[in-house]
């Protein structure tokens, strides 16, 4: 049998290899979604602002929240959502 063309071989291992990243890449984004979409609108709308910039003054002040008690409020959003992920990966594996 003849050896393939190093060049093939490495085209296809490149290829490959793309293909997987882009799966897993995937994956993840929806395993993201699906935990960020089981979070109530509340703290939906508030990660989701916190996530796009918006300083914490400002969500301080639209929530009605002092800052330290809204830091506590984004851990715990944040905490909720690692766990649903977790719970979501435990599950497929």
């Amino acid at each position: 049998m003849k050896p393939y063309d190093p060049d093939f071989v490495g085209d296809v291992e490149e290829l490959l290899e793309k293909a997987i990243v882009e799966e897993v890449g995937e994956a993840v984004w929806r395993t993201f979604e699906k935990a960020f979409s089981q979070l109530d609108e509340e703290n939906r709308n508030l990660l989701e602002k916190h996530l796009s910039g918006t300083p914490n003054k400002q969500l301080s002040m639209e929530t009605g929240l002092g800052e330290e008690e809204l830091k506590k409020c984004l851990v715990q959003i944040k905490r909720q959502l690692q766990q649903s992920i977790r719970k979501d990966l435990r599950v497929r594996q």
